[in-house]
């Protein structure tokens, strides 16, 4: 089941997501930020799933690195769909760590049915204190 859900989030991040955060995962200075290397496919799978659902943009620094941009939300995802990419980005650039459900993307989501506007740096360190 899990080698399944990577192989589906591995094509729907090469498709989706690789043109920006490179399909290694390493980014493209001054339009994304990385995703290997750093702490955030790591970190909190909430937090991750409220960037995909709605986007971010300001000011935020990865791995030593300034950007200011903003990444479009991809709420268009159903929910196995965007599990299936934030396991694999965590499989593959994370510590092993157990698979993201749908189950958790749909409570983010109804969680947040209301927002309308990307998140900020410091709004996702908030929502998930």
């Amino acid at each position: 089941m899990r080698s399944q859900q990577v192989a589906n989030g591995k094509a729907l991040y090469l498709v989706s997501c690789s043109a920006c955060h490179q399909p290694n995962g390493q980014g493209l200075e001054g339009v994304a930020p990385p995703l290997a290397g750093t702490r955030w496919p790591n970190e909190s799978e909430d937090r991750l799933a409220r960037i995909v659902l709605h986007g971010l943009r300001g000011p935020i620094t990865v791995a030593g690195k300034w950007y200011n941009l903003e990444m479009p939300p991809m709420g268009f995802f159903d929910d196995q769909d965007i599990a299936a990419i934030l396991t694999y980005i965590r499989s593959v650039w994370g510590k092993p760590s157990r698979s993201v459900t749908p189950g958790t993307i749909r409570n983010i989501r109804v969680l947040n049915r209301e927002r309308s506007d990307s998140w900020t740096f410091e709004e996702l360190l908030d929502a998930i204190r």
